[in-house]
């Protein structure tokens, strides 16, 4: 069975790994300009302007054009990440939740 998703580069991965790292510490979606800074402090010699615009939707949000600076991940993006447990088993119970719901309707 082949992959449904399109492959993810090693700086896009690393992207996503940044990204999500911030949220699972704060649950909250960091803003790029954060995410930059700490890059620099670090440094991490990720271009992260490059890498964002080549990061495939299917996975996530990282550029600041737009009318959001704020990175995002989508469920796909999670899931490329290490560590994704605790946040897929939230998404995986607010879906049932929300069949149970609905089918309770």
């Amino acid at each position: 069975m082949s992959d449904p998703y399109p492959p993810i580069s090693a700086e896009c991965r690393h992207l996503l790994e940044v990204i999500y790292a911030r949220f699972h510490g704060s649950g909250e979606w960091p803003e790029i300009d954060d995410l930059r800074w700490e890059l620099d402090q670090a440094d991490d010699d990720l271009d992260f302007p490059a890498v964002a615009l080549q990061l495939d939707p299917v996975f996530g949000h990282a550029s600041d054009r737009g009318s959001t600076a704020i990175a995002t991940l989508t469920i796909h993006g999670v899931a490329a990440c290490d560590g994704n447990a605790e946040e897929l088993n939230d998404v995986l119970r607010a879906a049932s939740h929300a069949y149970m719901q609905y089918r309770a309707d």
